[in-house]
């Protein structure tokens, strides 16, 4: 598998753990490290009830036993609190193997190491690559799985005797039939000694050379009685029916855990979007709370120069305080008048109560002023500009 593709794809399930930057170096590490593990996403469900979509390391992890080195199947769990909360592993045996039950492996399959164990008190130095190859030098030393036993099949019971046709059972007229003594029945034939049981061994996925087996003493097998073979069939069948009921029950929560697991998928798209525009929002919201803090900043700033500041001067207000500026001011005044005047001309003339030669003799007159005072007023701030 492309390393590229797997680190893309890490990068996107990796969005619902909290530490992803450290979950997501130590993911890569381990998969450098055991190429035999692969990454997927999998419904794990705890002792208490709750079930949570998590990362997973499935595949088989090398161990070198007695000079051979086995595969061994395992799970990593990885939960959303890590590297809080330690990785989960089990052992997962094939239709060949078997759990073999040791301190650190229950027979459900789960490890717990003294790795793990201390791995509270260490959240920020434990890593998954040590956690993995502590348990690869624990099952060096003690074999987490075995092979499954040869079964033996046990004798057929043997066959009642047949009664002799001249010790057969004689029927009366008046009641039912009374057997006469039977002949001694033959001894049944011994049954083939049964195959001497494979010692456990490690399971080897690959091809590896299998531990010789002891010799056991051949003796002939006992026929089964028939009362206790009745009752092995009653439980076969009892267990069968039960097997079947909770087979058919996990498969119904397979199907409710997939249902569910597929709505979470067609809303993943959704709560992305919804998350995007809360972020752009979000973004808004921050770029004018800035603003109004600037705006409110540079105001307090003014107010307090205000504050500082002695009360004006009303009359240097009004008045100019040069004899120019007083000139000045004098004429934009007589400015203002003029042309107020030309605009009550205006009106006059539109209501006809003024003629049009009168409108025009009175309208050149003060027109004339005007242009005079604008000069006189122009040149005057020239000069102020000049002096200044």
């Amino acid at each position: 598998m492309d390393r590229a593709v797997v680190q893309r794809w890490l990068r996107q399930v990796l969005e619902p753990y909290a530490a992803r930057e450290r979950l997501y170096s130590d993911v890569d590490r381990t998969l450098i490290e055991y190429p035999t593990l692969l990454p997927r996403t999998d419904v794990y469900t705890y002792d208490d009830g709750r079930a949570a979509l998590l990362l997973l390391l499935d595949g088989t992890l090398p161990v070198e036993y007695g000079g051979t080195v086995y595969y061994i199947p395992i799970q990593v769990w990885i939960p959303r609190a890590y590297p809080r909360d330690p990785p989960i592993v089990y052992v997962v045996p094939t239709r060949d193997m078997l759990v073999r039950r040791s301190r650190q492996v229950d027979p459900s399959g789960h490890v717990v190491t003294e790795y793990a164990e201390r791995w509270a008190h260490k959240p920020e130095g434990a890593d998954l690559l040590e956690l993995l190859q502590t348990c690869q030098a624990l099952f060096r030393t003690e074999p987490p799985v075995v092979a499954k036993p040869r079964e033996t099949r046990p004798a057929p019971p043997a066959r009642p005797p047949r009664p002799a046709p001249e010790t057969a059972a004689h029927a009366s007229p008046d009641g039912p039939a009374h057997a006469a003594p039977a002949a001694a029945p033959t001894p049944p034939k011994p049954a083939a000694p049964p195959r001497p049981p494979v010692p456990e061994r490690p399971a080897a996925p690959h091809d590896a050379a299998p531990l010789p087996a002891r010799s056991a003493p051949t003796q002939p097998a006992r026929p089964m009685n028939p009362e206790l073979r009745a009752l092995h069939d009653a439980v076969h069948t009892k267990l069968a029916a039960r097997r079947d009921g909770v087979r058919r029950s996990l498969t119904h929560a397979n199907a409710q855990l997939r249902d569910v697991l597929d709505d979470l998928h067609r809303g993943y798209p959704a709560i992305q979007d919804e998350m995007q525009r809360l972020e752009a929002v979000q973004t808004v919201c921050r770029t004018h709370a800035a603003q109004l803090t600037s705006t409110m900043h540079t105001a307090q700033e003014r107010l307090h120069d205000l504050q500082r500041r002695a009360d004006p001067n009303v009359d240097a207000m009004l008045a100019a305080t040069s004899l120019v500026e007083n000139q000045l001011a004098q004429l934009l005044a007589e400015d203002a008048a003029l042309e107020d005047t030309m605009y009550q001309l205006g009106r006059a003339l539109l209501a006809e109560q003024l003629s049009l030669d009168r409108f025009i003799k009175q309208t050149r007159m003060l027109s004339r002023e005007q242009f005079l005072r604008r000069a006189l007023a122009k040149k005057i701030q020239d000069g102020l500009r000049t002096a200044t």
